[in-house]
């Protein structure tokens, strides 16, 4: 809860030292600036005000562009502080790590546990419904330290856990 807190008074701070605040300040005197060019000359007001609706069309064209990309990299950057969260508030014996996740995948947090001194003794059993030939080594290979396919046998399940906290 704190850690969302901060994260949201950063975001807020991160806003109000950005140029767009001061954009949003010059907006009531938009008109008055318009009035005054086309003062000195219609065609340099009819200029001014194209120009104007230029640049609103190319921010709009923007945000719509980078809406994607932007909220995507929001996406794994909030699995990775909660994957640090986890991290730092359970100490765990053994992890059961799906390969499918959403927005991390499987293969990837493994990597991040292994990659952690903090996290690289814990085993993980990858209990994945990927059960392709060659899923048990990619599973190995990113760092589980075995690899169950679904559906569960809990009998076979409990043997790998016994054998890897022996």
């Amino acid at each position: 809860m704190a850690t969302s807190s901060l994260g949201d008074l950063e975001a807020v701070q991160q806003l109000l030292a950005t140029p767009a605040m001061f954009a949003v300040l010059d907006i009531p005197w938009v008109p008055i600036f318009l009035i005054a060019i086309f003062g000195f000359h219609p065609l340099l007001g009819w200029l001014a005000l194209g120009e104007g609706l230029f640049l609103i069309m190319i921010a709009a064209v923007n945000q719509i562009l980078g809406f994607s990309p932007i909220n995507a990299a929001n996406q794994k950057a909030k699995a990775s502080d909660a994957l640090a969260n986890v991290l730092q508030s359970q100490g765990e014996v053994l992890r059961g790590l799906d390969m499918s996740l959403p927005i991390m995948d499987g293969w990837e947090v493994a990597g991040h546990l292994n990659a952690n001194p903090e996290t690289q003794t814990i085993p993980i059993i990858a209990p994945t419904a990927h059960a392709m030939a060659g899923d048990k080594a990619k599973a190995l290979e990113a760092g589980c330290d075995d690899y169950d396919t679904k559906p569960i046998d809990f009998k076979r399940l409990l043997r790998k856990i016994e054998a890897l906290l022996a």
